[in-house]
C-alpha cells in the first residue's frame, strides 16, 4: 500500500509540472505573440482603393528592418522594433509653411515628435504617414524606402516650395 501511494504521489508532481509548463509556454507565446505584433489604428481614408493599392505593394524592409505583423488595420505596415509605423489613409495636408523635403521624387512634411518623427506625403490625395522613432537617425533617410508606395498615390499638385 505504501508503494502505491509513493507512485501516485510521483505521478500528480509529474502531471503538476507538465501543466505548470504548458501554462508557462502557453503564457511566454501569448506575450511574445503581443510583443512582436504592432497595434495600428486606420487612417480614415485606408479603405480607400489608393490605400489598398499600396498596401499591396508595402516593402519588405525599411531602414533594414524587416516587417511585423500589425493588427487593428488594413492599410498600414510596421518595421523593426522599436517600430517604425506607415498608415495609408490619412487626409492630404493643406498648403503649409512646415518644413518639406523631397525625398526620391516623394515631398514629405517633417514634423519633429519628442520620441522621433512624424511625416506625411505632401502634395497626395490621401497622404501616407510615417513614424520613425529617433533610434533610426534621419527620418527622411527612413522615407526614402517608401519612395515606390507613395509613389503609387494620385497627386494633388502640391509641392515643397
Amino acid at each position: 500500500m505504501g508503494a502505491g501511494l509513493g507512485r501516485r504521489a510521483y505521478l500528480v508532481a509529474a502531471a503538476s509540472a507538465v501543466v505548470a509548463m504548458l501554462v508557462a509556454v502557453l503564457v511566454g507565446s501569448w506575450a511574445l505573440r503581443r510583443a512582436t505584433t504592432v497595434q495600428v489604428v486606420d487612417a480614415s481614408g485606408a479603405a480607400t482603393p489608393a490605400c489598398q493599392k499600396v498596401s499591396a505593394q508595402w516593402p519588405a524592409t525599411v531602414a533594414g528592418a524587416s516587417r511585423r505583423a500589425t493588427t487593428g488595420s488594413t492599410a498600414s505596415v510596421a518595421f523593426g522594433d522599436p517600430a517604425i509605423v506607415v498608415r495609408c489613409g490619412v487626409p492630404a495636408l493643406a498648403p503649409t509653411s512646415d518644413e518639406c523635403v523631397d525625398v526620391s521624387g516623394v515631398a514629405w512634411v517633417v514634423h519633429p515628435l519628442s520620441d522621433g518623427s512624424r511625416l506625411t506625403t505632401y502634395g497626395t490625395d490621401p497622404a501616407l504617414e510615417l513614424l520613425v522613432p529617433s533610434s533610426y537617425g534621419a527620418a527622411p533617410l527612413v522615407a526614402a524606402d517608401l519612395g515606390a508606395v507613395a509613389r503609387l498615390l494620385p497627386t494633388n499638385g502640391r509641392t515643397c516650395q
